[in-house]
């Protein structure tokens, strides 16, 4: 940065400072700081007080640069107070609160900082001075981001390089590039913060600046480190010192000697990493820079620790705690409490370890409780914010009430704050879960009920068994996080036998804690949510056999939809069907009639959109309604994206209707069906949050979701979702009538489906395309019950319509062809084969929520 002040006044000092600026653009960093101190006496001698203000500034900003950071702070507080005080000061003050607020950030006086930051950018506001706006904004980002206030950092970040358009404030815009690829560092986001990083670097080129050029290779390299790309991370290390040494920027030298010692821990050579960690220390701690001390101290605390050198690994975590208290950053005290549990681990000391676990975890919750978006709250709890969690129920196995409070801990946080709108997620501890397990089995006290609670692990799954008064059972399954990722969820795939193998034993402790009867909640956690769990077998049978299954995402979460149960008195239903004219579902449509007419008949006031008419618009006006549905059932195309699970959605006439877009609908305390294909697979975030359809509609208010785990057959989910609604309308819970309905597809004759396909033709007796699916699924009812000359004609009768679409008139082909095949070798035909017994039909759909 180039000396900064006006070209006015006589004297001495003016030419002093002059040669002091000469230096400067040399890079002769000390001869600028003796000929800067030099000019500040002549200045104050000849009371030329606004530019001896001047002057302090430009001697503080050499000062940094020369790693003297208390030195620069104690010229910027004189300066300050000069300008506050002299005629005429204010014009210049600004600047000198913006330089000032930045060394405070860099010797971790956050909070000094964020006011300097701030009165800099009220004197910009009052004068009306856009760049000197631009200016403050970027730095008081700058400050808040070291607070750990992210939002509010991303704002005021964001706001500056809107005001910096012209190239006239590159230098802002690179700044503000900078310090928004940190923000994305600390939310968890890579690739963000690369793109900002790579946005920063040509800019600060542009301005021959090597000393912030050389920052951002820094960042660059850090991120290249995180993914385990130690040579590239070294390469940017070794261009940043160099362009650090061009710039005669002492500090900057030290942060890349720190840096290159991580990569040598990394590369197995601690003694190297030692020798730099303990060189930039002495650098970090001759300048007063707290911040950058601090993360030196850890590293060399972590290296004596994996050599065994514990009394010194604790005096120099014992340092770091202490300046990490000073800082206040809430992350920097998360490292220290994690690394100080490491420690303690390893040293053998257990209850300490879970001691600096536990206040870890509690950061972290805290901080996380801060961030006022859910996008960034929910990126912000990575995968390295679990770890202390992680620990802890490693280190519990013989206290099963905290592991399961741990366990619970771990999931769905960012969900149940949205929920319960608290300013800090409140997970249930173990009393808790016993109150809402005791409410529960009240409810229906002459039946069994167990609470099961999963975490993947590296190397095994716990399962947590929580039944109404008793103590929790803990059963740790050699089955890893790994094998879990690796298996295929649905059981239309050829290796589901393979993975029903690796999931049993995770349902063996569940058949050993429950009798025959007994209500199962299962929460998984991580890609357990994609597993059908209910359909693996248990002593025989399917588990859902056995027992009746549920879902939950938390006990929390539980909790909350317990607390959102509707009264009875509600009935109001919404339902949409068959809305995407290019890929017809009239089976489905004919679903949502029938379903329709059934709670006509028990006096419900409907509202029922198939065809054009299943549009968001119409959506829209239904969930604005005075009463929110007590039912909303969705019987459309449905999709799970990949990746990013708030674009997944359900198709309707007139656009999609996303899982981001669900949660800003109104439905509370509503069942929320969706009929559709892979409506209950959701996005996995470290934290065990589930971005989705099922997430969604829980936030929107839903007590309680049906959802499917894979595509969906039209004509075997209408029977069973038409059956689940009457057993609920007959009295039965939710997740009773969903067994029930369950067993009785599973049982259902081919006769049956057939009885129930000639309704299908009399309610939609005119319209040529529904009557054309009907036909083809008789068609492959016939040729599954032996009847291959009943599914010819079927066939032949469906192909006869004409009103198919393109895929149905591939299958008629097909099914026509195998029929054909299938009269040479006559049988006789049994219609009393059950055409859905398989999992692929009965198991997709989970009730996920309130059971009852």
């Amino acid at each position: 940065m180039p000396p900064w002040g006006p070209e006015v006044g006589v004297g001495r000092w003016r030419r002093t400072a002059r040669a002091a600026g000469r230096a400067w653009n040399k890079r002769q960093v000390t001869t600028a700081i003796r000929l800067y101190r030099k000019a500040a006496g002549e200045a104050e001698q000849a009371a030329e007080t606004v530019m001896l203000g001047i002057i302090l500034n430009n001697l503080a900003l050499a000062l940094d640069q020369e790693g003297d950071g208390q030195g620069a702070r104690d010229a910027l507080r004189r300066a300050r107070d000069l300008l506050t005080a002299a005629e005429g000061g204010a014009e210049y003050l600004g600047p000198v609160l913006r330089t000032l607020g930045g060394i405070e950030v860099e010797l971790g006086d956050i909070d000094a900082a964020i006011a300097s930051q701030q009165t800099a950018l009220e004197l910009a506001q009052t004068r009306q001075d856009a760049e000197g706006i631009a200016r403050a904004r970027t730095d008081l980002g700058i400050a808040l981001k070291d607070a750990g206030c992210l939002s509010e950092a991303r704002d005021e970040l964001t706001a500056a390089l809107a005001l910096a358009a012209g190239p006239d404030l590159d230098e802002v815009k690179a700044h503000a590039f900078t310090a928004l690829g940190l923000v994305a560092e600390k939310l968890n986001r890579p690739t963000e913060a690369r793109e900002r990083y790579d946005a920063a670097l040509p800019l600060y080129e542009k301005l021959a600046d090597d000393g912030n050029a050389a920052t951002v290779l820094y960042n660059l390299a850090s991120l290249h480190d995180g993914a385990g790309e130690w040579d590239a991370a070294a390469r940017l290390l070794e261009e940043a010192q160099a362009r650090y040494r061009r710039a005669h920027d002492a500090r900057g030298a030290a942060d890349g000697s720190a840096a290159l010692a991580s990569i040598e821990i990394a590369r197995g050579n601690p003694a190297r990493a030692r020798e730099l960690h303990e060189a930039a220390a002495r650098g970090f701690r001759a300048g007063g820079y707290r911040r950058r001390l601090l993360d030196s101290l850890v590293d060399l605390a972590a290296i004596a620790r994996d050599e065994g050198r514990f009394a010194d690994g604790e005096r120099l975590l014992a340092e770091a705690s202490r300046l990490a208290t000073e800082l206040g950053d809430p992350l920097e005290l998360h490292d220290v409490e994690l690394h100080w549990g490491d420690l303690c681990f390893t040293a053998g000391d257990e209850a300490a370890a879970r001691a600096h676990y536990a206040r870890s975890a509690e950061i972290i919750r805290n901080e996380r409780g801060r961030l006022t978006r859910e996008d960034e709250a929910l990126s912000f709890f990575g995968a390295d914010r679990t770890e202390n969690i992680d620990r802890l129920i490693t280190l519990s196995p013989d206290d099963p009430p905290a592991c399961v409070t741990w366990i619970e801990r771990a999931k769905g946080q960012e969900l149940l704050r949205r929920l319960d709108s608290t300013a800090v997620p409140h997970a249930p501890s173990w009393p808790d879960m016993r109150h809402l397990l005791e409410r529960l089995a009240s409810a229906d006290p002459d039946r069994g009920l167990l609470f099961v609670h999963y975490y993947a692990r590296d190397s095994v799954t716990v399962v947590a068994g929580l039944r109404p008064g008793q103590e929790p059972v803990l059963a740790a399954v050699e089955v890893s996080l790994a094998e879990l990722r690796a298996a295929t969820a649905d059981p239309r795939h050829h290796t589901w036998p393979t993975t029903e193998r690796l999931l049993h034993p995770l349902i063996t402790p569940v058949t050993s804690w429950s009798a025959p009867g007994d209500r199962v909640l299962l929460c998984p956690h991580d890609t357990l949510h994609r597993f059908p769990l209910h359909a693996v077998e248990a002593g025989g049978t399917a588990l859902g056999e056995r027992n009746v299954v549920s879902y939950v995402p938390s006990a929390g979460v539980l909790r909350s939809c317990l607390v959102r149960r509707e009264p009875a008195g509600n009935q109001v239903a919404v339902i949409f069907a068959d809305a995407d004219a290019g890929a017809p579902l009239p089976v489905a449509r004919d679903q949502a009639l029938a379903l329709a007419a059934v709670l006509t008949d028990r006096r419900w006031r409907v509202r029922c959109h198939t065809g054009r008419d299943a549009t968001l618009s119409a959506l829209q006006a239904d969930l604005g309604e005075a009463v929110a549905p007590r039912l909303a059932h969705f019987a459309v195309h449905g999709f799970a994206a990949p990746g990013s699970g708030l674009d997944s959605g359900l198709r309707l006439a007139d656009g999609t209707l996303t899982a981001r877009e669900l949660i800003g609908t109104r439905l509370d305390g509503a069942l929320v069906c969706l009929g559709a294909c892979d409506t209950g697979l959701s996005e996995r975030l470290a934290g065990d949050e589930l971005l989705g359809l099922v997430r969604s509609a829980l936030q929107a208010g839903a007590v309680a979701v049906l959802a499917s785990l894979w595509p969906v057959d039209q004509l075997s989910s209408s029977l069973l979702l038409l059956d689940f609604h009457q057993r609920l309308l007959g009295g039965q819970g939710k997740a009773d009538a969903l067994r029930a309905a369950q067993r009785r597809l599973r049982d259902t004759p081919v006769s049956a489906v057939l009885a129930h396909l000639d309704g299908t033709r009399q309610r939609l007796a005119g319209d040529p395309r529904a009557l054309a699916a009907a036909s083809l699924a008789e068609a492959r009812l016939r040729l599954a019950a032996g009847d291959a000359a009943g599914a010819l004609a079927a066939a032949e009768h469906a192909t006869s319509l004409g009103a198919s679409d393109a895929a149905e008139a591939r299958q008629a082909a097909e099914v026509r062809e195998r029929a054909r095949l299938a009269t040479r070798r006559p049988q006789t035909p049994d219609y009393a084969r059950r055409p859905f017994g398989d999992a692929e039909h009965w198991a997709p759909f989970i009730l996920i929520g309130d059971p009852g």
